[in-house]
């Protein structure tokens, strides 16, 4: 853990002129292409060579704030739920619609999860979720077992598979996908429950809440969480795990921690914003953490160090292009140190058969 004591991540910085911002950041899985969805329903994908970030792409799929984004496994799509209820999919390599559902859910789409090969899962803001089988561009299954909006998914195949989701109403549930069905529905945490991912070799589901508490499930038991960390002064709203013993977590006041799982414990502070955190993801390759935030700015952190691997020395920024077509100037030296966060809290606003084969 010493390596995390000592972390002062560099990389680059994209300032959102146009679009004000960003609701949500994907990154590619194996190229370094960053997906930054938007409140204006733009969509901005760029190319991250060398921490210099150059505007790829651009497409403007929804017609409300774009909630959310997920690169398939092979990173050749890129799917996007928006504000207007909709859920798309675009083929990266030539930035063209391939797959549209305008009318997916009556309510916004704020979180999306990948179901391997077989599609993709979508949850809204009136706690619906639905599986999509891309084959038949269909609905498989569809749950409503929530009475307020779907925060977070996360997909686990070698458990069921299942299918496991946060919601505002304070609950987590898990769904049995190869039965169609409910298998855990947790106690009300008397708390939002707003984002999630696994630790410890899949037996911890942690959960981030509101009141700043990271949540602690153990797999199998998911009536109550088996253990609390505490340590965020407000919510937290993005978790990104870096390995089974460490995650990174992006709060509403600023700041993205790097915390110890069992022994639990906040291990310092790997970046910050100057406003509260929408976004926070790391890519497959553990070398590159992406976070936005409310201050109108995309952040790009090399954490490549952690695994013995020399970092980027640039810390580069960027402004980002107003218009679709053009790209974003040169990258320019970025502060070393952003002013001290704000304290006030983000507002956030059918079939059995499925994976038979």
């Amino acid at each position: 853990k010493a390596s995390f004591e000592r972390m002062s991540f560099e990389g680059a910085t994209i300032r959102l002129a146009a679009d004000g911002v960003a609701f949500s950041v994907a990154l590619h899985p194996e190229q370094n292409l960053l997906a930054v969805g938007l409140i204006g329903g733009r969509i901005r994908v760029y190319d991250y060579d060398e921490f210099k970030p150059v505007q790829h792409s651009c497409a403007k799929p929804h017609d409300g704030s774009c909630r959310a984004l997920l690169f398939s496994e092979s990173g050749a799509e890129l799917f996007s739920g928006g504000s207007d209820g909709a859920v798309h999919q675009r083929d990266v390599g030539t930035n063209k619609a391939v797959w549209t559902q305008s009318e997916a859910h009556a309510g916004a789409v704020n979180a999306l999860a990948p179901l391997g090969s077989m599609g993709i899962a979508s949850g809204d803001d009136d706690g619906k979720l639905k599986l999509w089988d891309l084959r038949s561009s269909a609905v498989s299954m569809q749950f409503s077992e929530h009475q307020d909006y779907i925060s977070s998914m996360l997909f686990v195949a070698d458990k069921g598979p299942s299918l496991v989701a946060t919601s505002g109403d304070g609950c987590l549930s898990v769904f049995d996908l190869r039965r169609g069905r409910l298998e855990a529905l947790s106690d009300n945490q008397e708390d939002e429950l707003l984002c999630l991912c696994l630790a410890k070799g899949g037996r911890k589901l942690l959960c981030g809440m509101q009141t700043g508490v990271l949540g602690i499930f153990s797999w199998g038991d998911f009536g109550d969480v088996s253990d609390r960390l505490l340590g965020h002064p407000e919510s937290v709203e993005a978790i990104a795990a870096y390995d089974d013993d460490v995650v990174f977590t992006a709060s509403s006041d600023g700041l993205i921690r790097a915390v110890g799982i069992q022994p639990n414990a906040v291990l310092g502070v790997a970046g910050e914003h100057a406003e509260p955190i929408e976004s926070l993801v790391i890519d497959k390759r553990r070398k590159t953490l992406a976070s936005c935030s409310h201050d109108g700015t995309v952040r790009l952190w090399d954490v490549s160090e952690l695994q013995g691997m020399d970092s980027l020395p640039s810390d580069a920024g960027v402004e980002d292009a107003s218009d679709c077509g053009a790209e974003p100037p040169a990258a320019a030296k970025a502060p070393k140190k952003l002013k001290a966060p704000p304290k006030g809290h983000a507002a956030i606003a059918m079939g059995s058969d499925f994976f038979s084969d």
